[in-house]
């Protein structure tokens, strides 16, 4: 039977903060279980933090990231490629995936907080074109 250890255990272990693997539980980029109002990880989940961190450009230290938020209906395939034009990045600088909050469906383009300031008012047309918000977050520890 495979060992599970929670977020917090895990964040301990990998100096990932508890609420960066929450975000990847929620999004599926980690295989978790929900266990009394937390994520569970498997014990073979963990190699695979490490190496996700370094694709998103997640190692510990580097905490910021920028996001728009978008209704899943104005969010098609291409809606990262037109982000990364705009910063000027590649698009495999920027990760696309569906969330939802109470209920709501949303797509989320997330890329690094440092391209955010070449492409500020193009982002921010973007967002108001597609009915969105722009989200810039600095991601603390725990």
């Amino acid at each position: 039977m495979q060992q599970h250890k929670t977020v917090e255990e895990v964040a301990s272990r990998t100096g990932q903060p508890a609420r960066r693997l929450g975000v990847w539980c929620a999004t599926g980029q980690l295989t978790c279980e929900p266990v009394d109002g937390t994520w569970a990880l498997p014990d073979s989940e963990i190699p695979k933090i490490r190496a996700l961190a370094h694709r998103l450009g997640r190692l510990p230290g580097g905490r910021c990231a920028v996001a728009l938020a978008l209704p899943t209906s104005k969010a098609g395939a291409e809606v990262a490629t037109q982000v990364a034009k705009r910063l000027g990045l590649e698009d495999s600088d920027l990760r696309q995936a569906q969330l939802a909050v109470d209920g709501a469906e949303r797509a989320l383009v997330v890329w690094p907080h440092t391209a955010q300031a070449r492409a500020a008012a193009a982002l921010a047309d973007l967002a108001d074109e597609l009915d969105g918000e722009l989200i810039d977050a600095s991601l603390e520890a725990g």
